[in-house]
């Protein structure tokens, strides 16, 4: 949608990286590469640019 959170199901999972309180995933359609992150984000370690709770996967802006 509009918000860039995506169903779990829909995604192609190549690695994963999970803290205390959030989760990092890499995601692969066969010619790029994504990173979705959710779980807390009171530090702003989501890397979103904001410290909003994600409670569903969401497309993280960064380049790689």
């Amino acid at each position: 949608n509009s918000h860039g959170v995506v169903e779990q199901s829909s995604l192609n999972i190549t690695q994963f990286s999970a803290g205390s309180s959030h989760t990092l995933v890499l995601s692969n359609n066969g010619t790029y590469t994504f990173l979705y992150v959710f779980g807390s984000n009171s530090n702003g370690q989501l890397g979103l640019g904001h410290t909003t709770v994600q409670w569903a996967p969401i497309l993280n802006p960064t380049e790689f």
